[in-house]
């Protein structure tokens, strides 16, 4: 799967350009945040696979799902690479419950209709973090996703909850102390762990 974008294929979007609706141009992005393959059945879309990774690139990230009949092959690619171009998405307003970016949107990929997912040799550098200090989360505003760099310096044995969505997630209470000395504030809050 593995291929060298042609001259055509250089036309790219930066993530912070997408706008809902059909994407226009390609995307390409480093991936992050990647689950497994899940199926899903509903009235509208009928039934089939999904599995999402987080897309990142120098401008901002998005949540991207990509839905299938058989999608071990795609899931199995995107295990082994870390850039990817992604054609034929479907920008959408991004749904909360699911959504760790700060990004408005997220895109979802049908790869039996007319979206693609393929490996890119292209470049793509991170969005540098904006990481806070403790003393700073208080200014920020209620549901807004802050980066704060730490040391972990406790953590409760996680036990099984169940989110408002209805699934089930480990909840770990843990302590972290940001800075160099034992002196410094300390972050006490619940941290989702990855199944």
């Amino acid at each position: 799967m593995e291929s060298n974008p042609t001259p055509a294929q250089k036309v790219k979007f930066g993530i912070s350009a997408l706008l809902p609706g059909l994407m226009d141009s390609p995307v390409v992005g480093l991936i992050t945040r990647l689950t497994k393959i899940h199926a899903y059945e509903n009235n509208k879309a009928g039934s089939g696979q999904v599995f999402s990774f987080t897309l990142t690139d120098e401008t901002a990230d998005i949540r991207v799902s990509v839905f299938g009949k058989d999608l071990k092959s795609l899931l199995e690619m995107c295990q082994t690479v870390e850039t990817v171009r992604i054609s034929g998405g479907w920008i959408k307003k991004a749904d909360p419950r699911y959504n760790t970016t700060e990004n408005e949107y997220e895109m979802s990929v049908s790869v039996d209709k007319s979206g693609t997912i393929m490996t890119s040799n292209e470049t793509v550098n991170r969005r540098p973090r904006d990481y806070r200090r403790i003393s700073e989360i208080s200014a920020c505003q209620m549901k807004t996703k802050v980066d704060v760099r730490g040391i972990i310096s406790a953590v409760e044995k996680p036990k099984e909850v169940k989110t408002g969505a209805g699934k089930l997630v480990d909840l770990a209470k843990v302590t972290s102390l940001i800075g160099p000395g034992p002196l410094c504030p300390a972050l006490f809050g619940p941290v989702l762990l990855r199944r």
